[in-house]
């Protein structure tokens, strides 16, 4: 998974608002959502009737699950062996 990909899973974990307050214009983020949201069920759209105001996506639960796990991943330690 890419830092983009992440960035925007992070955000819709976060906060309420779309990312980049609903500038999908940049390929790679609208190919990322769409991705997210047909392909691995981590975005769904939202049931806003306000579509100017509202935000288009939220997470998902298994959206949440996948970005508690990230969170929860242990720092790397590293071990000395002797050959």
């Amino acid at each position: 998974m890419c830092p983009l990909e992440i960035e925007i899973l992070l955000h819709y974990y976060y906060c309420q608002g779309d990312y980049q307050d609903g500038d999908f214009s940049a390929p790679a983020v609208r190919d990322t959502i769409e991705r997210f949201r047909d392909v691995h069920n981590l975005l769904e759209p939202t049931q806003s009737m306000d579509v100017y105001h509202d935000p288009h996506y939220q997470i998902t639960e298994r959206g949440r699950v996948f970005v508690e796990a990230l969170c929860n991943m242990p720092l790397p330690v590293k071990q000395w062996v002797m050959p």
